[in-house]
C-alpha cells in the first residue's frame, strides 16, 4: 500500500466515523422526541386544523403543506 492509498484510507475511515456519529446523534434525538412526545400526540392532533389563533387544535395543514413541498421538490429535482 502506497502513501497515497494509506492517506486515502485514513480519510475514508474518518469520514465514515463522522457520518456514524451524525447518524447516531440523529437517532438519539429522534428516540428522545418519540419517548417524550408519544403520550401527548393523538390522532385528533394530527388530523385537525389549528384553532384559537393557532394556539390550540392540530397540525394537519402543516403536514399537508410539508408533503406538497416534498412532492413539488421531487418533481422539479427528478427529470
Amino acid at each position: 500500500m502506497t502513501g497515497k492509498q494509506k492517506k486515502q484510507a485514513l480519510v475514508f475511515w474518518t469520514f465514515r466515523m463522522m457520518a456514524l456519529i451524525v447518524v447516531g446523534l440523529l437517532a438519539w434525538i429522534l428516540v428522545f422526541i418519540f419517548i417524550k412526545g408519544a403520550g401527548v400526540i393523538s390522532w385528533e392532533f394530527l388530523t385537525t386544523a389549528p384553532t384559537e389563533g393557532m394556539t390550540e387544535g392540530g397540525i394537519f395543514p402543516a403536514i399537508v403543506g410539508t408533503l406538497c413541498l416534498v412532492v413539488g421538490s421531487m418533481v422539479i429535482a427528478f427529470p
